[in-house]
């Protein structure tokens, strides 16, 4: 009969806490994106054009998309390990 396999019980690995990190800014910055994507349509909306430093604060969500990607890659290849 196999013996299951116990989990570490000491701390988290680099690549863990790494990716954690990951995680979790890359929804910070997404968020911050998505409320500046808000505040710009309102302005686009209300004025027909939004500021261009608002507008560019919008490139926020991608970026924050891409980090927090790159934390579930770096999660999943840690697992894999």
């Amino acid at each position: 009969m196999p013996v299951p396999e116990s989990s570490p019980s000491g701390p988290p690995r680099q690549p863990d806490r790494l990716s954690g990190r990951l995680v979790v800014a890359g929804g910070v910055v997404f968020i911050a994106g998505l409320l500046a994507l808000g505040l710009a349509l309102a302005f686009w909306a209300k004025r027909g054009s939004a500021p261009g430093g608002l507008a560019a604060l919008a490139l926020l969500c991608p970026i924050g998309f891409a980090l927090a990607f790159a934390g579930l890659v770096v999660q999943a290849r840690a697992a894999r390990r």
